[in-house]
C-alpha cells in the first residue's frame, strides 16, 4: 500500500490531516481513507481501486463548526463517480446487512439521481412450490447476469423527468397525440381518460417533484434513458 497525506485547516485553525492508501500495484483492492482530526478519527473504505496510475485520486473535506462540534464529510474521487453504502435485505427468510454500490448522476439545477450497481451472477428466480399463495407461472429456475448494471434506486420522479424536459424541449406522447392522458376528476371522484387535460403535469390529484413521474409512455421512457446516457456518456 502506498500513503498520501492532505492537511486540511479547519476553523479556529483545527488541523484535519487525511491519509490516503491505495495499493502499490493496482488491481482491484479497495483504497481506504483515514481521517484524523483532534479527537475525531474515521475510516473509510471504497469500493474501487485506487492505483498509483490515478493521478486525481483526492481526499475532498467539508467542515462545518458550531462551537466545538464538528460535522464533517469525507469524500473521494472514484472512477465512475460510485459511492458505496450499507443496506438492509431480506433473503429466503433472512434478514442482514450487506453493502452496495451507487452511482449518483447530476441532471441539473440540484436535481440528483442514484442507481444501483447489479453485479454479474446466477441466483434462482422463482417461488419454491410449497410457498403460500405461490401462483402457477413461478417455476424456479436459474438465472445468470453476465454483466454489470445499473438499476435505479428509485422510481424516475417528476423532478428527474422536469430536469429531462427542461433541457430538451421534450413533449410526451399524450401531450403531442391530442388524446391526453388519465387523471382524477375532483367533480365525479372517479379516475378519467383520456383526456388532453391530463399529463405527466397534470394528473388532478396534489403530487409534488419527489413523487413518481406518471403518464409517460413507453417512448417517452426510452427517451429520457437516451438522454440519461448522453448526459452522463454511461450505458444505461
Amino acid at each position: 500500500m502506498t500513503r498520501q497525506t492532505y492537511t486540511f485547516k479547519a476553523i479556529g485553525d483545527c488541523e484535519i490531516r487525511a491519509d490516503v492508501y491505495s495499493p502499490a500495484s493496482g488491481g482491484a483492492r479497495p483504497g481506504i481513507v483515514w481521517i484524523h482530526g483532534g479527537a475525531l478519527s474515521y475510516m473509510r473504505r471504497f469500493p474501487r481501486f485506487l492505483s498509483r496510475r490515478k493521478k486525481g485520486i483526492a481526499a475532498s473535506l467539508a467542515i462545518f463548526s458550531i462551537g466545538a462540534c464538528f460535522r464533517w464529510e469525507v469524500a473521494a474521487r472514484i472512477t465512475g463517480g460510485e459511492k458505496e453504502e450499507a443496506f438492509d435485505y431480506y433473503q429466503e427468510g433472512q434478514t442482514g446487512r450487506g453493502m452496495r454500490r451507487v452511482l449518483v448522476l447530476d441532471l441539473g439545477d440540484g436535481v440528483t439521481m442514484e442507481l444501483v450497481r447489479i453485479q454479474a451472477g446466477k441466483f434462482q428466480m422463482g417461488s419454491p412450490p410449497g410457498e403460500k399463495e405461490r401462483r402457477g407461472d413461478e417455476d424456479q429456475h436459474g438465472v445468470e447476469i453476465t454483466r454489470d448494471f445499473y438499476l435505479g434506486k428509485y422510481e424516475v420522479t417528476r423532478g428527474q423527468f422536469r430536469a429531462f424536459v427542461k433541457d430538451t424541449g421534450y413533449r410526451t406522447e399524450p401531450e403531442t397525440d391530442g388524446q391526453g392522458a388519465w387523471g382524477y376528476d375532483e367533480e365525479t371522484r372517479k379516475i378519467e381518460g383520456r383526456n388532453p387535460k391530463y399529463t405527466w403535469k397534470f394528473t388532478g390529484f396534489a403530487q409534488t417533484d419527489e413523487h413518481p413521474v406518471v403518464n409517460v409512455t413507453w417512448n417517452d421512457a426510452n427517451a429520457f434513458c437516451r438522454w440519461l446516457a448522453r448526459r452522463t456518456k454511461k450505458a444505461l
